[in-house]
């Protein structure tokens, strides 16, 4: 829970920084992703690498969420 808090106060205060320098992102927002989370029966993990950062995740997670994790990753990092 603090970790999801330190990077939602640091998007905050990252997009208050664009935005007083007249960079306005217009509808760009933070939006969350619904997850479920299930106990997978591999032990393995996912290393996902993308715009520089990398997060790892249980083999079987569910590719669309995969997906939409990239795209926010990407998203933030050409901020």
């Amino acid at each position: 829970m603090a970790a999801f808090r330190y990077w939602l106060y640091r998007l905050r205060r990252e997009r208050t920084v664009v935005t007083t320098v007249g960079r306005s992102r217009g509808s760009d927002e933070v939006r969350l992703v619904p997850v479920e989370v299930r106990q997978s029966p591999a032990r393995g993990r996912l290393d996902l690498r993308t715009a520089g950062l990398r997060v790892l995740m249980p083999i079987g997670t569910d590719p669309r969420y995969v997906a939409h994790v990239a795209a926010a990753l990407r998203d933030v990092a050409t901020w």
